[in-house]
């Protein structure tokens, strides 16, 4: 006895609930650390901080 093979095959979705999710956290996520790095170092400056110390703050933070 032979069983023919006519399975169809599964497409899978990509665009799930769940990938959406994580680009808008990931998303979120980078443009908080953007814009801290950005002001970072003016704000080790206005707290008494020199150019070359605000400098390797903002490299480390990096």
């Amino acid at each position: 006895m032979q069983q023919s093979s006519t399975r169809k095959p599964v497409q899978c979705k990509l665009w799930t609930r769940d990938l959406v999710l994580i680009i808008l956290v990931n998303l979120c996520v980078f443009t908080n650390h953007i814009m801290s790095l950005s002001t970072f170092p003016f704000c080790i400056q206005s707290l008494g901080g020199t150019e070359a110390l605000a400098g390797m703050c903002g490299g480390c933070l990096a």
